[in-house]
């Protein structure tokens, strides 16, 4: 049981770890392609 916790908890760890650096990607694409106020930005989301 320890060694399933284990790999599941390291496997959360990855997919987090790539989710905040996909998104960091993305966010990071929409702001050198069109820098925008706070504002305009909100109303895309």
């Amino acid at each position: 049981m320890k060694k399933i916790i284990k790999i599941v908890a390291s496997v959360s760890l990855l997919v987090m770890l790539a989710l905040i650096v996909f998104f960091g990607i993305k966010y990071n694409k929409i702001r050198k392609t069109e820098i925008l106020t706070p504002t305009e930005f909100a109303k895309q989301e």
